[in-house]
């Protein structure tokens, strides 16, 4: 898959911010979900199958730089503050 097409499936223009797409993908499978009330029986341009690869390819080639403040800064918070995901006893 070549990041034009990614592009062209998500529905999004090169440049466009993790957050971004991650809102364009959630959109896009919940239209062509099945178990949704958005679903319908019409035909969708891309499948399931192809949106999630285009988010994974364009997820997995984006720039560390380009990966937006909330991913990087939720882990890095949790280390310095010392709190975990799980509650301590």
């Amino acid at each position: 898959m070549t990041k034009a097409m990614a592009y062209k499936i998500l529905g999004i223009t090169p440049g466009t911010d993790l957050t971004d797409i991650k809102k364009k993908y959630r959109q896009l499978m919940h239209r062509v979900h099945p178990d949704t009330e958005a679903f319908s029986t019409r035909a969708y341009d891309f499948t399931a199958q192809e949106i999630n690869e285009a988010y994974d390819f364009l997820r997995k080639n984006m720039p560390e730089e380009s990966l937006g403040k909330a991913d990087k800064n939720t882990t890095s918070s949790r280390k310095q503050h010392g709190k975990t995901a799980y509650r301590q006893s």
